[in-house]
C-alpha cells in the first residue's frame, strides 16, 4: 500500500493517548493516520520536512522498533524515540520500543550523539554497506527514510526494493520530493492519498532505477575499483584479520604454498559465511 501524505488528503483521524479523550480539537491539529494492514507494508511518501516529522509523531506506536535512515543531526530522532516509549519514564504494561538512527556523515552522527546522548546513532552508508544495513533493519516495525530529501527517486526506490525483498516492516515513511512528483504524474491517487496502482508503479520504478546510471549496481561497480587496503582493518570473531584483498578484489596469496594467513571464510560487511563483501 502506497499513500501520498498531505494536508489536502488527510484522513482526519486523531491519534490520542490510550484512555484519553481529545478535547476542543481544531481541524489544523488533525493528523492523517494511515492504517496498518495485515500482511501488507504501508508506505507513506511525503515531500516536506514538517510532514515527515508529523508522521513520526502520529504513525509510530508504543512498542515499535524504529530505524531511521538519514537521521542527520537527530531532529526527527527524539520524536520517534518518544513515540515508541512504553510509557512515562519507559515503564508501563506494554513492551518497550526501540530507536536506531543511521547516517553516512560522521559529522552528522557526532552532532546527533551530542544532542541526544540517550539515543543510539550509527555511522552507515546504506547504499554501500547493504549487508550491515539489512541486519540493522531486521525485525523493524517502522522504517523512516530521509536520505537527502530531494535525492534522486531512483536511489530511494532501490533502497526500498532491497528492504522489501528481505523483510516486511509494518510501515515505511519516505521523504523524497522527486518520488512524490513521480507518483503524482504516473499513478492514480484517490482522495485519501492512497495510490491505486501501486504494485505496477513500483515494479516499473525498480526496473527503471536498475537501468539508470544512478543504479545501485553502478555504485557497487565503483566500489570495486577502490583499493582493498583503503578499507579499514576488521577482525573476525576468532581474532584473525579479514583479508581485504579477497573481500574487495583478488587475493593472490591464497594460491601460495603457505596460503593466506588472513580470514577468507566470512564476509567483511556482515561477518556471515558464504559470500564476500562484493557479492
Amino acid at each position: 500500500v502506497v499513500a501520498l501524505d498531505g494536508a489536502d488528503r488527510a484522513l482526519c483521524c486523531c491519534k490520542a493517548a490510550p484512555g484519553s479523550k481529545p478535547k476542543s480539537l481544531r481541524r489544523s491539529r488533525l493528523v492523517a493516520l494511515h492504517p496498518r494492514r495485515q500482511g501488507q507494508v504501508t508506505c507513506v511518501v511525503t515531500h516536506a520536512t514538517d510532514s515527515f516529522r508529523t508522521l513520526a509523531n502520529a504513525q509510530v506506536q508504543r512498542g515499535d522498533r524504529v530505524v531511521e535512515i538519514g537521521a542527520s543531526t537527530g531532529e526527527t530522532a527524539w520524536r520517534l524515540a518518544r513515540a515508541v516509549a512504553a510509557g512515562e519514564g519507559g515503564s508501563g504494561g506494554s513492551k518497550s520500543g526501540s530507536y536506531v538512527g543511521v547516517d553516512c556523515s560522521e559529522e552528522m552522527v557526532a552532532t546527533a550523539k551530542k544532542a541526544h546522548p540517550d539515543l543510539e546513532f550509527q555511522l552507515l552508508d546504506c547504499l554501500m554497506e547493504k549487508y550491515r544495513f539489512l541486519a540493522l533493519c531486521e525485525g523493524a516495525d517502522c522504517i523512516f527514510i530521509d536520505i537527502g530529501g530531494s535525492r534522486s527517486a531512483e536511489t530511494v526506490v532501490l533502497v526500498l526494493a532491497l528492504l522489501l525483498k528481505r523483510m516486511q516492516p509494518k510501515l515505511v515513511v519516505i521523504k523524497c520530493e522527486e518520488l512524490v512528483a513521480d507518483l503524482d504524474a504516473n499513478t492514480t491517487v484517490d482522495d485519501s492519498g492512497e495510490v491505486q496502482d501501486a504494485a505496477a508503479w513500483f515494479t516499473a520504478a525498480v526496473d527503471a532505477a536498475a537501468k539508470s546510471s544512478e543504479s545501485w549496481g553502478r555504485k557497487k561497480d565503483q566500489r570495486k575499483i577502490r583499493h582493498p587496503l583503503r578499507h579499514q582493518r576488521k577482525l573476525a570473531p576468532n581474532g584473525v584479520e579479514i583479508c581485504r584483498y579477497y573481500q574487495f578484489g583478488e587475493c593472490h596469496r591464497a594460491s601460495d604454498p603457505g596460503g593466506c594467513p588472513y580470514e577468507h571464510g566470512l564476509c567483511y560487511e556482515c561477518l556471515e559465511p558464504g559470500h564476500r563483501a562484493l557479492d
